[in-house]
């Protein structure tokens, strides 16, 4: 697979794996539909809150880490 000049040895590189399609710098329509598809699960899938904001659980990670 090439995506936009990536192959499949630097997508696992960055973690991502066993994946048929890469959504790239897609338009807030394309991002919003793809991100609350309701055959998404975990960590994968969005969910609209009540103010219309989409949130992601992105798991042991809390925020940005201090340079030092």
């Amino acid at each position: 697979m090439r995506v936009n000049g990536l192959t499949s040895q630097d997508l696992a590189a960055l973690g991502i794996v066993d994946t048929t399609e890469v959504v790239y710098n897609p338009d807030y329509d394309t991002l919003f539909q793809e991100e609350t598809r309701p055959d998404l699960e975990g960590f994968a899938r969005g969910t609209l809150t009540q103010s219309g904001a989409i949130a992601v659980d992105t798991g042991i990670f809390t925020g940005a880490i201090a340079k030092g």
